[in-house]
């Protein structure tokens, strides 16, 4: 997964250093817009409070959602006897239906009343709690109720923060696209970042057991920030 994370932050690089602006033979008619190139586009986007705002809830949050996915088995195991990695799998599964039920009502919710920005605080508040439940609690009944509410809200925060940004009027559609780009990229860093930094604050009891409450305890901070 870290591999794959890496993959599209190098491609973003290299398409920046190599793509042109106006190859010789464009792949259309060209728009009768205000056209910006990519070098003017990240500026512009970078001067809104708001757009650095979600870039950083979208690093911060891709980050702990793939860091939990990919600890869950040793999360889950590490609270005893009973904790198998079956049960690990259905916690993780847990969050992933959740997810998908979340997209579909949440994200008809945010249309219906126009609203983007209490989504993804909610998406924040509802993970703070949920990962104590996951993390800390050695109760079966508590770590699936952590796992559907923070899937529940969680997941439909990417979609509603790529919706956000092609609505502000600093960005609008003609640089959504590269919005969007950015914030998938921001997201590819924190996928590796993050749990790269949960390994070095989980304490290894053996080479086989791993204490991630640490880590977790971690995580809510950084949903509190």
């Amino acid at each position: 997964l870290t591999f794959t994370a890496i993959l599209p932050v190098a491609a973003l690089i290299i398409f920046f250093v190599l793509a042109r602006e106006e190859p010789p033979t464009p792949s259309g008619p060209f728009p009768e817009e205000i056209k910006f190139k990519l070098r003017e586009s990240l500026p512009k986007l970078l001067r809104s409070p708001t757009f650095r705002a979600i870039a950083f809830v979208s690093f911060i949050g891709y980050g702990i959602y793939n860091a939990l996915t990919l600890t869950i088995e040793k999360i889950i195991t590490f609270h005893g006897p009973g904790f198998t990695k079956n049960f690990a799998s259905l916690v993780a599964s847990s969050i992933t239906l959740a997810g998908i039920v979340g997209l579909v009502v949440l994200s008809a919710l945010s249309d219906r009343i126009g609203r983007r920005k209490p989504f993804l605080i909610a998406a924040a508040v509802a993970t703070i709690p949920c990962l104590a439940l996951i993390g800390i609690a050695s109760s079966k009944a508590l770590n699936l109720i952590g796992a559907i509410i923070m899937g529940f809200f969680l997941l439909v925060a990417l979609p509603i923060s790529y919706t956000a940004v092609g609505e502000l009027e600093e960005i609008g559609p003609l640089l959504a696209g590269t919005a969007v780009g950015v914030l998938t990229s921001l997201g590819d860093l924190g996928s590796v970042a993050i749990p790269s930094l949960m390994e070095l604050v989980a304490i290894k009891k053996t080479a086989e057991v791993i204490d991630y409450r640490w880590a977790i305890f971690m995580f809510m901070c950084l949903g509190v920030v």
